[in-house]
């Protein structure tokens, strides 16, 4: 079964909150999902150092999100050093790889592809990373039935910006990036601005209850299979949330919406 980080250093930063995402409640921990869940034995020295480096760059990217990840790159190679043998350091390099600028989330992403001490699950999402950063300003295909019913067809909503976001109801940092969410949907959909979902729930009645409660109008995939669902294994997109942006053309233009969001689209809307 494929492991997933439920935050994304982006959200955590714009928020100024500290949320560490979790497997859903009904499901076991898996090792990878986020630092604190790495297995090894409570008071592990090097388990210590990577909670008070996510930490510390969650304060620093509270003010600089730039900041943030120099000090987690930096700090995560001094890992590298003092722990020559131990997988576990890369987990904080893809989070900083998964949000960095393409250039030099490519370069990150090669070197834990390239690494002799990364585990097989890691490099998995280093290489998932690199094939969405080649379909970058490329069209993007996307097609579904949504939950409601309604038909979805990335292709037919050339002429409007889409919102790509892939989320889950049991991942606290895309709970928290909701109100944010609605509120520049209703604030941008008049200009011609949409949201897809891509949710990565298993119950469908929880999934349904929840938007409705929470109002949320955009259309959603679901197909059951959580984790495991169509797209996820498509795009290879195991971190939640994680927000692509396409253009008027149906054009892939960014991989991490989730930083600027609001100014992002209005970009795209003005082109």
């Amino acid at each position: 079964m494929k492991t997933l980080i439920p935050a994304t250093l982006a959200v955590l930063l714009n928020l100024n909150v500290l949320l560490v995402g979790a497997e859903p409640p009904d499901k076991p921990q898996a090792a990878s999902t986020n630092v604190a869940s790495v297995a090894k034995p409570a008071g592990d020295a090097l388990q210590s150092r990577m909670q008070s480096v996510l930490q510390t760059s969650l304060m620093k990217g509270s003010e600089n999100s730039a900041a943030g990840l120099i000090y987690m790159e930096a700090e995560t190679r001094k890992l590298f050093k003092e722990f020559p043998e131990r997988p576990e350091p890369y987990e904080l390099l893809m989070s900083a790889a998964t949000f960095c600028d393409a250039e030099k989330a490519r370069k990150l992403a090669h070197e834990i592809v390239d690494s002799k001490v990364a585990d097989v699950e890691i490099k998995a999402r280093a290489a998932g990373l690199l094939k969405n950063l080649d379909n970058v300003g490329k069209p993007l295909a996307l097609k579904y039935s949504a939950l409601d019913g309604r038909a979805v067809d990335l292709e037919k909503l050339k002429g409007k910006v889409v919102l790509v976001d892939f989320w889950a109801t049991w991942c606290p940092p895309c709970i928290g990036m909701l109100p944010h969410l609605k509120a520049t949907y209703n604030e941008l959909k008049p200009r011609g601005f949409e949201i897809l979902g891509i949710s990565y729930d298993d119950d469908r009645q929880k999934l349904e209850s929840f938007l409705k409660r929470e109002q949320v109008s955009w259309p959603q995939f679901f197909d059951e299979k959580g984790r495991e669902n169509k797209f996820a294994l498509e795009f290879g997109v195991q971190a939640l949330p994680t927000m692509w942006l396409v253009d008027k053309k149906g054009t892939l233009r960014y991989l991490n919406a989730g930083n600027d969001l609001v100014q992002k689209v209005k970009t795209l809307l003005d082109e």
